[in-house]
């Protein structure tokens, strides 16, 4: 994913596997990112699935939560205003293409703006 986002002249942070929610809300308040990436693979111990996307969907406010990875898709789920689903490596793929394009497009089409907002951040 790192590679991926890279690739796409986005900035990246990565913050590590099995991040506490605590530590991610510590890395979002000063960096303030427009998206935050996370793959839930596993199971995680000791919280419900709901339970963990609506306290990460709250810690990274106002970021975009974009979620992907087999846990999401076990159980029926309901997205907080802030979380997105991506459904695979195709839909990733496809979010990070049409990120870039409206960078692009926004960068030719702005005459304001500072160079962060324009290559945009994730965490």
């Amino acid at each position: 994913m790192h590679y991926l986002l890279r690739s796409r002249h986005q900035r990246v942070i990565y913050l590590g596997y099995r991040i506490s929610l605590s530590d991610l809300e510590d890395a979002c308040q000063p960096l303030h990112p427009d998206y935050v990436f996370t793959i839930i693979q596993e199971p995680i111990p000791r919280h419900p699935i709901q339970t963990y996307l609506d306290s990460a969907a709250q810690v990274v406010n106002p970021s975009q939560l974009l979620l992907t990875g087999a846990q999401l898709f076990v159980n029926a789920i309901q997205l907080p205003p802030n979380a997105s689903l991506l459904n695979g490596l195709h839909e990733t793929v496809q979010f990070l293409d049409n990120l870039k394009l409206k960078q692009l497009h926004n960068k030719t089409t702005s005459s304001v703006g500072d160079l962060q907002s324009l290559a945009g951040s994730a965490l």
